[in-house]
């Protein structure tokens, strides 16, 4: 199993417990300012389509993409650049030892309906999510959902913010797209000073 970003092990502790959060994710104040592509990344090969998410930094989880809390993700809110493509959102669990200072992605779970956003927009998308966050004391593991944004074809760009390459927040992508039931840790590619312009809203469950 792939490795996670070393910052998404920071976020997972400080997010856990906090299931009265709402909106989480990017700053949409941020610039979308990045034209790379799927394809971008993996130059050497055609790829068919990829996931990506955005761990934060290691002092700082506030951008992070992890679900903060047992419930669903009811509306997410995209943030894009002149060019536009087919999009999903996807949900996928990772796995962590209490023990361990390493975490383990992903399996899909479940993703929503192929949208496009609006370019040059802010664009708001309806979607149906259960999200999930538990510990099991048997096996010492937890268990916690990531939100994804996936890209539909190799050539749309990716909704993303150019930063600081030592300051500003990872993100990771997956080759291919993650996928409902199906293992991929074919990832992640880790790109440090790129933030994925995504903003989901959480209902907590009651």
């Amino acid at each position: 199993m792939r490795r996670l970003l070393p910052a998404m092990l920071v976020a997972v502790l400080l997010i856990v417990g906090t299931a009265d959060a709402r909106e989480f994710g990017a700053n949409l104040r941020r610039a979308a300012d990045s034209s790379a592509t799927c394809q971008t990344f993996i130059f050497y090969q055609p790829v068919p389509s990829c996931s990506w998410t955005t761990s934060g930094t290691i002092n700082d989880a506030s951008e992070t993409m992890l679900a903060p809390g047992n419930g669903r993700i009811n509306r997410v809110r995209i943030k894009t650049g002149p060019v536009t493509g087919p999009m999903r959102v996807t949900v996928a669990e990772a796995l962590r030892r209490e023990d361990s200072g390493e975490s383990a992605c992903c399996t899909g779970r479940r993703q929503s309906r192929v949208f496009t956003p609006r370019r040059n927009a802010i664009t708001r998308v309806n979607v149906n999510l259960p999200v999930r966050v538990s510990f099991n004391p048997v096996s010492r593991y937890y268990a916690y959902d990531v939100i994804f944004l996936t890209m539909q074809n190799a050539n749309t760009p990716i909704p993303a913010s150019l930063g600081d390459q030592n300051t500003g927040n990872c993100s990771g992508g997956w080759f291919p797209a993650i996928r409902p039931r199906q293992e991929n840790f074919s990832g992640p590619y880790g790109v440090c000073g790129y933030t994925i312009l995504m903003r989901p809203n959480f209902v907590r469950r009651r």
